[in-house]
This record gives C-alpha cells, structure tokens and sequence, in this order.
C-alpha cells in the first residue's frame, strides 16, 4: 500500500524526455507523482542546516500546478540530497585526517623512544667497559704494578682514575637528563594531540549519531520511518525465534486520504498525517514500535503479541483515530478513518512475508468496507 516513489519518477523522468509527450507535461501534475516527490523529499536524511531549505521544497512541490513545473524541483532536490551528503563526507574526510596526523606523530615519538633506548643502551654499555678498565687499572695500582714509571705513584694513579670515573658518569648523567626532559616535552606535545584527537572524535560521534538518529525518523510525522521499521523488525523477528515469543504485526491506512488532499490541499493531507501519528503513538506500549511505512500507511510492531492481542490493539487504534477530530485549517475539522490488516509472525517467516500477510489482511478490510480490522495468521 505504500507509494513506489521509485518507479513513479522513473516512469515520469523518462516520458518527458520523449518529444512527443513533452506536450503533456503542461497538464495537472498527477498526485501519486506529488506524493512520491514529497515522500523522497521527506525521507532524505538532511543536517539541520539544510531542514528550511526542505520545507521551501516541500512547499514548492505541494504548490507546483504542471509537471513542468515539478521538474526544476526533482533537480532541486537532488542538489540538496547531494550537498547534504557532501557536508557528512567533509566532516568524516576531517575527522580521518585529524586520526591519521596524530597516528604519525604517535609512530614518530615511538621511533624515537626506540631510538633513544638504542642509545641509551650503547652507552650503558660502553660505560660498564670504561669503569671496569678503571676499575682493573686500580687495583693493579693498588698491587704496585702500575708505579711512577706510568702515570705517577700509585695514590695519584688512583685518584686519576676515581676522577674519570666521576667524570664518565657525569657525563652520562647530563646526557641521560637531556634525553629526559626532551621525551618529557615529546609526551607533552603527544598528550595534546590525543586530547584534540579524542575532541574531534567525541564530535564525529556525535554527528554521526545525530545523522543516524535523522536518517531513521520520518520528516513529516516525527515518528520512525521504514528503514527504522525494517530494523526494528529483523531485531524483533531475532528476540521471537531467540525466546519462542509470540510477535504481531498491524498494517493500518487511513481511508479516502486522496479525497482529504484533493478538497483540502496536500498542507491539510501533512497535518492529518501528522495528527494520525501522534494518536496512533499515544495508544500503544512503550515497548512497541510505531511507524509510518510510507504515504498513508503505518506500521506496528507488538512483542509479546499473539494474533488475538493484536487485534484488539488494533480495534483500539481504529477507534482512537475515528473518534479524533483533525483540523485540516482552523476551526475545520474532519473526521479520518483507519483500516487495519492484522498476522502474527509464524517460525519461518522473513520481514516480507509476514508483512504481505498483513498488508493482504488489509486489503480484506479495504474490500469489506473499510474502517474495520482483518486478521490473516496464515
């Protein structure tokens, strides 16, 4: 029951390509084309920046008289999906560049820490040898055998020695302080980096999940749209094979809602839908799940709901709505109501097929007369 907004624009992109059908682009722009635009235009996942820039579409489309006046819109359109989807590209190409300069100067302080250990070790090394010939050459001092035919009497070839060695460690120690308070300085700066990384990480995120968070609700009605609802389902079908519990899915559409848009405006069509929404959401748990599936049609998700549960749930959401006045201007209200296809998900079942279970369910109350809940469990 949804609109195939896809196969719609193709259908009216290629005819008024075709020179002899351009003649007919200068009549009525057909509704179901309206309806699919606004729904392309309303389902596009669009930074704040770019939500006034929506609505003036949406108000040029509602408004556009001919289809050729709805083709400069179609173009519109796309350049501000593209721009849109072009600001997130910038903003991840920024946060990659910023990980990719602090992973070079993280590798860069770890080659020099390996280097300076490097070094630090070599002159360890060469240290331990020098003390150790001052060491020997002492003792043979010590012994006699170094005398004043070398470097002196035996205390002064001592104490010749000692003074190296002091100086040797000296030395070492001065060098070894240099490599300290340089590395020190190194893991400051590092220590910096990573901070800023770890900012610009924390906002990527961010933006990241508010894009998600946009890109899963509908821009009309303010509740989830159909890819939250092809989610939430995958999810639920898991929990139900997971547990053995029992899941129930309701298909509603609001009837005569082409007869709403044609004698109040596509602007009253937005605010019935709105208003359907919101009673359809104040009338269910919070552990279900609500969506609008496309055009006039919503979706509900009930865990923990057999067939005959969700009938009744149904029956209430039926009733709610046609007991709800909608006022399409001010002080003119009209009264909407639901039909409503009802299945409970079987084992075996995939997101398609207990869905075209449902939506057959709701062609039954179509067929029957409308304003009414059919259930089909098989």
């Amino acid at each position: 029951m949804g609109i195939p907004f896809a196969p719609t624009l193709r259908r009216w992109l290629r005819s008024i390509r075709r020179p002899a059908a351009r003649a007919s682009t200068l009549t009525a722009l057909d509704d179901d084309l309206r309806a699919a635009l606004l729904e392309l235009l309303e389902g596009a996942s669009l930074p704040p920046a770019c939500e006034r820039d929506r609505d003036i579409l949406a108000h040029d489309l509602r408004t556009a008289a001919t289809a050729t006046d709805a083709a400069p819109l179609v173009r519109r359109i796309t350049e501000l999906v593209v721009t849109a989807n072009e600001r997130e590209t910038q903003t991840l190409e920024r946060g990659l560049v910023t990980y990719a300069r602090q992973l070079t100067a993280l590798d860069a302080h770890l080659r020099a820490e390996d280097a300076s250990r490097a070094d630090v070790a070599t002159e360890q090394t060469t240290l331990e040898q020098q003390v150790h010939e001052r060491v020997r050459d002492i003792r043979r001092a010590v012994r006699g055998e170094i005398g004043a035919d070398n470097e002196g009497s035996g205390p002064r070839v001592v104490e010749s020695h000692l003074a190296r060695i002091v100086g040797q460690l000296r030395s070492f120690s001065a060098r070894q302080n240099e490599r300290l308070q340089s590395a020190e300085a190194e893991a400051r700066e590092l220590r910096e980096r990573l901070r800023e990384a770890e900012a610009e990480t924390t906002r990527l995120r961010r933006s990241v999940m508010e894009h998600k968070s946009r890109a899963a609700v509908d821009g009309l009605t303010g509740i989830p749209n159909r890819q939250a609802y092809d989610e939430r389902f995958d999810t639920e079908l898991a929990r139900r094979d997971r547990h053995s519990l029992d899941l129930a899915l309701v298909v509603t559409d609001i009837d005569h809602f082409k007869r709403i848009n044609d004698q109040h405006g596509h602007m009253a069509g937005d605010r019935v839908l709105g208003g359907v929404a919101a009673t359809l959401r104040e009338n269910v748990r919070a552990s279900d799940f609500i969506a609008r599936y496309g055009g006039e049609e919503f979706v509900v998700l009930l865990p923990e709901t057999a067939g005959d549960g969700g009938r009744e749930v149904a029956e209430k959401l039926r009733r709610a709505v046609r007991e709800q006045a909608y006022e399409v201007t001010p002080g003119e209200p009209v009264q909407v109501t639901l039909s409503a296809g009802v299945t409970e998900v079987q084992s075996g079942d995939t997101r398609t097929t207990a869905f075209e279970r449902a939506d057959q369910a709701l062609y039954d109350a179509k067929r029957a007369g409308r304003d009414r809940v059919m259930v089909r469990l098989r």
